[in-house]
């Protein structure tokens, strides 16, 4: 039984991870509009976005995606942007942000500790 919680505890670890928040967008100007799949619902000043989200700024509007390395993709007015799930900054990277890298080792990290302390009977060495 142990085994089967300590799989269930490194897909649940995994699931977090990969459904984390892929940056920030803000309005710099203008009607902006964020759609997370249910239709687009106007925004004013910061919110959280995920990748595949899209961004719409108005004709008259301007958006940033900000992602926690400091890269910035602009929305230019008129435009539609999906959000990336790697910041664009690094053209040559190889699809994975440093951010991904850590948090992927931290779940299999957490995965296997889980895994080692709840296949052990309670004894001691």
């Amino acid at each position: 039984m142990r085994v089967v919680h300590a799989i269930a505890f490194v897909f649940l670890v995994f699931a977090a991870s990969t459904s984390s928040i892929a940056a920030s967008v803000e309005v710099v100007q203008g009607k902006v509009s964020l759609n997370r799949g249910g239709g687009y619902a106007q925004f004013s000043g910061v919110t959280q976005a995920k990748a595949g989200d899209l961004v719409m700024a108005s004709a008259g509007g301007r958006a940033r995606v900000v992602y926690g390395d400091g890269c910035i993709l602009e929305v230019d007015p008129g435009k539609v942007v999906t959000v990336p799930q790697d910041q664009m900054c690094n053209p040559g990277a190889l699809g994975a942000n440093t951010g991904t890298y850590v948090l992927g080792g931290l779940a299999i990290a957490g995965g296997v500790t889980a895994v080692i302390l709840l296949t052990q009977d309670g004894a001691s060495p």
